[in-house]
């Protein structure tokens, strides 16, 4: 016979396995709502990308699904592993099951000095009793799995929107396409500009103000670029970065540039010449490597001949710079001159000013190229968004082309067939007219003048009723402070002068034409053609 406390475990390990059953039974019902919640929250978020243009097909659909499948694995694992204590669940079961609170008593009647007053026959009884009855009942047969028909039809429906927008979203899902290759295209731009960065920030030659200079425009470029949605945004902000590139650049650092590379191929022709390695430094472009040089010539240890023939070449080379660098050739010059007079130390000290002005003529240069051609890969860069832009437009013509094709074909399938009468379009009394032979058409039709006639000039006499008649004038305000329309300080027919400065109105101009650009009101393939002139009309 069982005691009393084995009557108690075999009720807890029934309780226990009711319980694992209960929770999987939970974790069912639970799955249903978790699937079909997951699956609308995923088809709100993802129409919301679609009609945004920033999701494509198969991501529409694999979030959807994937939204629900998340939700369903989710809302199953809480419904197992929600926290149910033994007492909750024999009062559920006591319910479920008609057991008439056996189990719940029997485990309150368990928790200590919950028995105090009954004897130890009724409590022994009433758990015989409550194993009893448990033992009468099973739980799977009395609760089964349930599945919820709701949950299945919602999600049926949820799917079926889901087919309903993956067939009729065509346009959508273009456009996102479309918006997902320019957002590839701005990416790339963002990764040249930041390669122009590092190679700004990494050059020797530029100096600290300069690289700044340099990279502000760069750094409001990216932070245009990662703000920008369309092409036209795009290509303004990298508009703007070469814009400001291209002021950077000195001309006359260009012009000083070449002619030192000129001087530099005559140089380094002259063989055994103290200038030779320095002319081989300015053809190869190193301006600061040829100051160097220059400033390790020592006029003291060069021979007359030599010393003669090194002033005649500083001398050439003042001359060649005379209009580039006015500075730097008369530095040239006073070497050229205290070489002819055999002053070594004179000579020294002018090539060494020399060698300083071309070590700060390099800086000028080097900022001066760097900003060119920054310029230059920021305008292919601006070139390669305009190809795309003009790659998408290509591509949406297209299908757009493709869609009306087809209704087009649809509507001229419609139309007459070969052996039917032709129906048009226009009111019922015009489409039918008069029968030929109500109206016959006249056989006398000789040919006509082709539309052609004699100019006759229209007659507009300047006096009333025509010539010796009263002359025509205006009535006057009678306000002698009035406004007079057409006079000014020209006489007719002669030019008149703006009376606005050119640099106040071209502002509201270059507002206006990039307002049409970011607006899209200008063709994609003029964009271009209209950027440059108005590039080249800035003052």
């Amino acid at each position: 016979m069982n005691t009393a406390p084995d009557r108690l475990e075999s009720l807890n390990q029934r309780l226990s396995a009711w319980m694992r059953w209960y929770r999987l039974r939970r974790a069912a019902d639970w799955a249903g709502y978790g699937l079909v919640f997951g699956m609308a929250a995923g088809l709100g978020f993802s129409l919301a990308a679609v009609f945004a243009a920033r999701l494509l097909l198969p991501e529409f659909i694999l979030f959807t699904l994937i939204s629900g499948l998340l939700g369903l694995v989710f809302a199953a694992a809480a419904g197992y592993l929600w926290r149910l204590s033994p007492q909750q669940a024999a009062v559920y079961f006591d319910r479920a099951l008609g057991l008439k609170e056996r189990l719940s008593t029997a485990l309150e009647l368990a928790q200590p000095g919950r028995a105090e007053g009954i004897s130890a026959e009724m409590v022994q009884r009433q758990r015989q009793d409550a194993l009893a009855a448990s033992q009468a009942v099973n739980p799977r047969s009395r609760l089964p799995l349930r599945f919820n028909r709701l949950h299945a039809i919602v999600s049926v429906l949820i799917l079926a929107l889901v087919t309903l927008v993956a067939l009729r979203g065509e346009t959508l899902f273009q456009a996102a396409l479309q918006h997902r290759a320019i957002q590839q295209a701005i990416s790339q731009q963002i990764e040249r500009i930041e390669a122009i960065q590092s190679t700004i920030e990494n050059n020797p030659n530029l100096t600290p103000e300069q690289k700044e200079a340099l990279l502000q425009p760069l750094e409001e470029a990216l932070q245009g670029l990662r703000e920008a949605e369309t092409v036209e945004q795009a290509v303004s902000v990298l508009t703007a970065a070469e814009q400001e590139l291209e002021a950077l650049q000195d001309p006359a650092a260009s012009q000083q540039s070449q002619a030192l590379q000129e001087i530099g191929d005559s140089l380094s022709q002259q063989q055994g010449s103290p200038l030779q390695e320095f002319g081989q430094e300015l053809a190869s472009g190193d301006v600061a490597g040829a100051a160097q040089e220059l400033s390790q010539i020592d006029p003291a240890s060069l021979s007359a001949e030599e010393a003669v023939a090194l002033a005649e070449q500083l001398q050439e080379a003042a001359e060649a710079l005379q209009s580039t660098d006015p500075a730097l050739a008369e530095q040239l010059s006073q070497a050229a001159e205290a070489l002819q007079n055999g002053d070594a130390e004179a000579a020294q000290q002018a090539l060494q000013q020399a060698s300083q002005s071309l070590a700060q003529a390099s800086q000028q240069i080097a900022g001066s190229q760097a900003a060119g051609e920054a310029a230059s890969q920021v305008g292919q860069g601006q070139q390669q968004m305009l190809q795309s832009g003009l790659s998408q437009q290509a591509q949406s013509g297209q299908g757009q082309g493709q869609g009306e094709g087809q209704s087009e074909g649809q509507g001229e399938g419609s139309s007459t067939q070969p052996g039917e009468a032709g129906t048009g379009s226009g009111d019922a009394g015009d489409a039918q007219g008069s029968e030929a032979g109500e109206d016959p058409i006249s056989q006398g039709n000789g040919p006509g003048d082709g539309g052609e006639s004699a100019y006759e000039p229209i007659y507009a006499p300047e006096h009333l009723g025509g010539e010796g008649g009263a002359d025509v004038t205006l009535p006057t305000s009678g306000d002698p402070n009035g406004e007079v329309i057409g006079q000014g300080n020209t006489t007719p027919g002669a030019p008149n002068q703006s009376s606005v400065p050119y640099v106040e109105a071209y502002p509201y101009y270059e507002q206006f034409y990039r307002q049409a650009l970011e607006n899209g009101r200008v063709p994609m393939s003029m964009r271009e053609y209209v950027r440059r002139y108005f590039s080249s009309l800035e003052p």
